[in-house]
């Protein structure tokens, strides 16, 4: 697993397509779609895309590793703004010492949209939250 601490940021760039390809690898092998790993790496939205789609995996190594690298990334946004501003990241100009925002699909739960009849939430979307979470 990453621990983003233990990490120098110094060849960010080629640990990230490392990364990426031990997700995709992972991605694959759960039964999923791979993805492009070079756009993966020189598209931040793209890049988000997939691991917003990766941490709602019901594969539970697919989902850590998605948290992980998501993690990582924003390490490397907070210790390394500009850089991280030229590789696509956008993050707060105003103030860059503030910890970038996470990503939606990580804060916010998944909605049913067969939900009951009172709006409330269904059992199912709980637990593909809380599983994304992991």
């Amino acid at each position: 697993m990453i621990d983003p601490h233990s990490i120098s940021f110094t060849y960010f760039e080629t640990d990230q397509i490392k990364f990426a390809v031990q997700l995709c690898k992972m991605i694959k092998k759960s039964g999923g779609a791979e993805f492009d790993v070079l756009k993966f790496t020189k598209d931040w939205e793209y890049a988000d895309a997939i691991l917003s789609r990766a941490m709602m995996a019901n594969d539970e190594p697919v989902s850590d590793g998605a948290i992980e690298l998501t993690q990582l990334r924003a390490h490397f946004m907070q210790q390394f703004p500009e850089r991280a501003r030229k590789l696509g990241a956008l993050i707060a100009i105003a103030n860059p010492q503030a910890t970038p925002p996470a990503p939606v699909a990580a804060t916010a739960p998944v909605r049913s949209t067969s939900g009951n009849k009172d709006g409330s939430d269904s059992d199912s979307s709980n637990v593909q939250y809380l599983k994304g979470l992991r």
